[in-house]
């Protein structure tokens, strides 16, 4: 995808440039191609981008916002590189295009793309990102993007002349370009980790399905970013169709636009087991509980709803008057599972789940919110039940990665009409 114009000819500029000779003029008609490849490319990303943004103004759905700034990052990196192309090609008309000393910064708004995509990774299944791994991630950032800035700009005298913007030898065969290939296969090594712990977490057919489709679109991405470290490292180059990796990236967007087109409340699968969802007043009055059916989950109804609201809205009033807080409790762990704890004016919502996660805190957060707002819920009439009809589809909404039944009975509804 980054070298997306001119990688089937990395192999034979390799060869020339070992022998220290002017490179081969590039067949334009192939980079043709390659544009048109991009192009099509980019179609498909806007096409998901605007669904993404559609659903995010239908059903209101605050985990989109992840997938809304990783595509809309892609949809700028495309753009900017069919700039570059259409400057250098038809302004400029450059000789050996792939000479031109400005030809890899398109590469910068994909790399933040790729950096987004690791943090929803993060938060998909932590708390809080893990600190080595954010330091290595940025680091690795850091490297690349200080020797693409010093490749691009040392020796430019800012004089636009087709002279001063060529070099010596094309950019993808710099040193930038190797910590560029290894910055992506990390992050995209790490996010199919967390994709296939979000199917193998998946209990529902109809989740599982579609886990495991967006699990092999993203190892689809993963296998060519590992070609391109491979080719970086070696100056090994594929040849035929693994030439063409946009290819390849291309059927990676294609799976992802059948999966947001065909099942329009999915986002993702937070990789961790969510057990309960309850919602109750701040005096503990039960409200609402979300219908988790966990079939390898035996202790599922020891304890009602109705009591977990009242035991944990009486920890919450007991540590805050302990503490002498003005805050509130927010988090408990324990070694197997943790409790997430929300308020809002009157409302205090609860998730407890295997483990913490910025992904159920936040939709934890939202739903709070959301009700409340619906509802104006207050002490009178937390007692009437029939007073919330509608609360699934709140729930649906703010909890799409959870698999509570009523979520997922209002998630097939939609995908079958």
């Amino acid at each position: 995808m980054k070298n997306l114009f001119l990688e089937n000819k990395h192999k034979d500029e390799r060869c020339i440039y070992s022998q220290n000779n002017f490179p081969k003029g590039i067949n334009l008609a192939e980079t043709i191609v390659q544009l048109y490849l991009k192009l099509v490319q980019m179609v498909v990303i806007t096409l998901i981008l605007v669904l993404l943004i559609y659903r995010k103004r239908q059903y209101k759905i605050n985990a989109l916002y992840w997938l809304i700034t990783i595509f809309a990052l892609a949809e700028l990196q495309g753009l900017t590189e069919i700039l570059i192309f259409m400057y250098k090609v038809y302004f400029l008309k450059l000789p050996e295009p792939s000479l031109f000393r400005f030809n890899e910064l398109h590469s910068i708004p994909y790399s933040l793309a790729l950096f987004a995509l690791y943090l929803m990774g993060e938060y998909m299944s932590r708390l809080r990102p893990n600190p080595q791994r954010l330091i290595t991630v940025s680091s690795m950032w850091g490297a690349y993007f200080g020797l693409l800035m010093y490749d691009s700009f040392h020796g430019f005298n800012w004089n636009f002349t087709p002279e001063n913007l060529v070099l010596d030898s094309p950019q993808y065969l710099h040193e930038f370009n190797t910590w560029f290939n290894v910055y992506q296969f990390t992050i995209m090594a790490f996010v199919t980790l967390i994709f296939w712990q979000s199917y193998r977490t998946s209990y529902s057919e109809a989740n599982k399905r579609v886990s495991l489709l967006m699990f092999i679109g993203v190892l689809i991405y993963t296998v060519v970013a590992f070609e391109e470290l491979v080719e970086s490292l070696i100056s090994f180059t594929g040849t035929g169709l693994l030439s063409y990796k946009a290819i390849y990236y291309s059927i990676t967007f294609l799976v992802l636009a059948y999966v947001f087109v065909k099942y329009p409340y999915y986002v993702f699968n937070v990789p961790t087991y969510v057990y309960r969802i309850v919602l109750s007043t701040r005096e503990g009055v039960f409200i609402y509980g979300a219908q988790i059916e966990l079939p390898f989950f035996k202790n599922a109804d020891e304890a009602s709803d109705e009591l977990l609201a009242s035991a944990i809205s009486a920890l919450t009033q007991f540590m805050e008057e302990a503490a002498d807080s003005k805050g509130t409790l927010r988090l408990v762990e324990l070694e197997d599972r943790a409790l997430l704890v929300r308020k809002e004016k009157s409302l205090m919502g609860m998730v407890i789940s295997q483990s913490a996660t910025r992904m159920l805190s936040s939709a934890l957060g939202q739903f709070v919110r959301e009700f409340n707002q619906k509802f104006k819920v207050s002490f009178d009439n937390a007692w009437d039940s029939d007073s919330f009809a509608g609360a699934e589809s709140i729930i649906a909404r703010c909890f799409p990665f959870v698999e509570a039944k009523d979520i997922i009975q209002t998630k097939l509804k939609t995908w079958k009409a």
